[in-house]
């Protein structure tokens, strides 16, 4: 069995209180209204902190480690960079269709300063040669990928990617690249694009250790003219001690990635976006314009009024920001953004679809008005023989209030409002998420309103700041009425029970982010999704522990927000009972067990049993089998019973 964060910390103090005597104000105990005050001290004295923007735990394929905001049907993690602040959105319905296929992250919006135009960047020397590799790793992952030119900064493009590196049979061990210019070039300054240089998340695949070579015929290499064996960075910008004239040059690929996971460690790949090669005395380069730091940043996760609150200097001057999830029934995101410096400031609110996987296409556009990234869970067409095939799109539309856009843009992927924020003003950065769930059938039929439209009509109702107020006051009741449901208080002198408290407090607005009276419940991992790899799926692992994220709920008094828990199994139910009245399909469990039940009779040998369920160890919602396997586990169907 997989265990999960959440699931675990709920566990943890459902069994401290069900079988531990301790001094309670009630065991989750039912709060009255003029207890609010006692609630509020309660699940107010604990905060998540952060001070810096490294946000090293934001892309993992299990529960961010970071800030996060729930509705019950959009999860929110909080990221960003030493110069932008950034959440990643993530939709509870947004799940790819077929066996093993997860749910995964829609896109995230982006406030940063506005781009200053940009000169013209020279032609990499490197532009379209001709270029051999040790090995790749498919007809789309060759070397001549990393010449093309058609980079770019987070767009999730992949270049070239080697074989796995090792020895044995289909290993390379020691991948490389080589550059032919066609005639002998002199150069002094060469940039690497690592693969997290376009693809943010794998910071794993940096790769760690390299040297470059270069040669006049490409078969004789002097010494390195630059060498590294403890890189980090996603990209290499490498400045020459003199400049070097050479026909073929050549990268090494020593160690190709970080080793800091399973999968960098045991598939290790060398994976380069792009190769760049440049001669500063003969190539005229632009001015880099200077983009504003971030310094003296601290951010607070606030699980009483379900809010983050972030402040730092941007290039010195003061900002703030209040965000938050609109509670359950209105998928808005929403950001106050406060400059408390004495100068302006141009800044740009930016709405971005998910790259890095071309069979998950992504869209961009603007108004000027709205920026919209939409973003799909498949690219082609659906197969029209499976009834069950759909496919899922969802939106994400930004729109600013308080502020009147002074541009707007869009590129493949992302789509931005640029904005003043005057000195001492504020602005509020809204935006709606919508689609996910069934949005096309097998036929590629529409079965489900646009999820632009969805935005759109949810955005209209977000549009002032008087309608922003009154969001909020919902908010804060649906949180309020939360916290009142039942309440804790241990005699926290004791260091152990104030652990105990402390996790409860933290497991319910876990729970609380999660889990919805109507909505497709959480899978393994809850709601925040920030690779397109979640580990097991992230499904509804059906051997406890799908269940067992509901316990403290029951135990709490909150049952209601398990109700939709149950729908996933009534959705597998006909496939259920056709697989446990097909006796080929009782043997996958244990051949030797179920033929022991049919030699007592206790099963047909061809029906299987009648009138029974037969639950897989994995399944997701819509009626979906995740696992195909049952893992030799017999009671999926019982435990959720």
């Amino acid at each position: 069995m997989k265990p999960i964060i959440f699931r675990l910390m709920v566990l943890l103090v459902t069994t401290v209180l069900l079988f531990t005597a301790v001094p309670l104000l009630g065991a989750a105990q039912t709060a009255a209204e003029d207890e609010w005050d006692e609630v509020k001290a309660l699940v107010g004295q604990y905060i998540g902190e952060w001070r810096n923007t490294n946000y090293t735990g934001l892309f993992k394929d299990q529960i961010p480690e970071t800030a996060v905001l729930g509705n019950g049907d959009v999860g929110v993690a909080s990221g960003g960079n030493g110069t932008e602040k950034t959440f990643h959105i993530s939709k509870g319905d947004f799940w790819v269709y077929g066996n093993n296929t997860p749910p995964i992250p829609v896109g995230g919006v982006t406030i940063k300063p506005a781009d200053e135009p940009a000169d013209t960047w020279p032609d990499s020397l490197a532009l379209n040669k001709t270029v051999t590799e040790s090995s790749n790793n498919g007809a789309d992952r060759v070397g001549q990928r990393a010449v093309n030119g058609q980079w770019a900064p987070d767009s999730g493009y992949v270049g070239w990617s080697s074989g796995i590196i090792g020895t044995g049979a289909g290993r390379d061990p020691q991948p490389w690249m080589r550059i032919d210019f066609g005639a002998a070039m002199t150069f002094d300054r060469i940039i690497i694009r690592h693969d997290p240089a376009a693809r943010p998340e794998q910071l794993h695949t940096a790769t760690k250790a390299f040297n470059i070579v270069v040669s006049d015929d490409g078969n004789s290499w002097g010494d390195p003219i630059y060498s590294i064996s403890d890189n980090t960075a996603a990209t290499s910008d490498i400045l020459l001690a003199a400049p070097v004239t050479a026909r073929y040059i050549r990268l090494n690929v020593i160690q190709g990635t970080q080793a800091t996971d399973a999968d960098s460690r045991d598939n290790p790949r060398a994976r380069i976006g792009q190769f760049e090669v440049y001669n500063t005395a003969a190539q005229t380069f632009p001015t880099a314009p200077v983009t504003p730091a971030i310094t003296d940043f601290y951010e607070e996760q606030d699980i009483l009024d379900a809010c983050i609150r972030t402040k730092f200097k941007w290039g010195g001057k003061n900002v703030r920001m209040y965000t938050y999830l609109a509670a359950e029934g209105n998928n808005l995101l929403i950001t106050r953004l406060t400059n408390d410096a004495d100068a302006a400031l141009e800044l740009r609110a930016e709405a971005w679809g998910k790259t890095g996987s071309s069979s998950r296409p992504v869209t961009a556009s603007s108004t000027a008005t709205t920026a919209t990234a939409t973003r799909a869970t498949m690219s082609g067409n659906l197969n029209t023989n499976d009834t069950n095939a759909y496919k899922s799109v969802a939106a994400l539309t930004t729109q600013l209030v308080g502020a009147v856009p002074t541009d707007n843009g869009s590129s493949a992927s992302a789509a931005w409002l640029d904005f003043t924020l005057p000195a001492g003003g504020t602005v509020y950065i809204v935006t709606a998420v919508g689609g996910g769930g069934r949005t096309y059938d097998n036929r590629n039929n529409l079965i489900a309103p646009l999820p632009a439209d969805q935005t759109a009509g949810l955005l209209a109702a977000a549009d002032s700041a008087a309608k922003l107020d009154g969001i909020k006051a919902e908010h804060a009741a649906w949180w309020k009425d939360f916290w009142l449901r039942s309440y804790i208080s241990l005699d926290t002198a004791d260091a152990n029970l104030a652990a105990i408290q402390k996790y409860y407090y933290a497991a319910q607005y876990m729970l609380g982010c999660n889990c919805s009276e109507d909505r497709v419940p959480p899978g393994l991992y809850g709601l925040w999704h920030t690779t397109d790899s979640p580990a097991w799926n992230s499904d509804y692992h059906l051997n406890y522990n799908y269940i067992a994220t509901f316990y403290g709920i029951y135990s709490s008094g909150r049952a209601e927000f398990a109700r939709a828990a149950m729908q996933p199994l009534f959705d597998y139910e006909e496939t259920a009972t056709k697989a446990a009245a097909t006796t080929s399909e009782l043997k996958k469990i244990s051949v030797s067990h179920v033929e022991k039940k049919i030699a007592e009779g206790k099963i047909h040998p061809t029906d299987g049993i009648a009138d029974a369920l037969l639950f897989p160890v994995g399944i997701g919602p819509f009626g979906m089998r995740m696992d195909p396997s049952y893992h030799n586990q017999l009671l999926n169907a019982v435990l959720p019973a």
